[in-house]
């Protein structure tokens, strides 16, 4: 069984978190394709506060050519989300962990990509 997500904490603010984590994902292979920044679409649809917590939808582009090619269902399960959340403590990013959600798909195939995926996700969340 294979940890639900990869996670790492950072001391540091929290913009310069985000951009570093961007960085990281674009120098390990992955585009940032889709964003959400919980903390304004909160302030803005709902009128409350929250902290900081953005969510990014990374993908490589080559991986996902793959996984598509195997199975084209894989799209259910694109992008990778990563979190970049500012903790009290520090700044807290945490991805899902490819290998455990594409386990379900129950395909050797699959599976050899989603090892390639969570080492370089894993590299680039630890590189920050």
């Amino acid at each position: 069984m294979h940890n639900m997500s990869i996670n790492k904490k950072v001391a540091g603010d929290f913009k310069s978190i985000e951009g570093k984590v961007r960085q990281s994902l674009q120098n390990h292979g992955f585009t940032v394709v889709t964003e959400m920044d919980l903390k304004n679409i909160y302030k803005n649809k709902l009128g409350v506060d929250y902290h900081n917590y953005v969510i990014l939808g990374a993908c490589n582009s080559n991986m996902s050519y793959k996984a598509l090619q195997i199975d084209p269902d894989m799209g259910l399960l694109m992008p990778c989300n990563v979190v970049v959340s500012e903790e009290e403590d520090g700044v807290l990013i945490s991805a899902i962990n490819p290998k455990t959600m594409i386990g379900m798909m129950q395909n050797e195939l699959l599976n050899e990509v989603a090892d390639i995926v969570t080492e370089d996700l894993q590299k680039a969340i630890s590189e920050i």
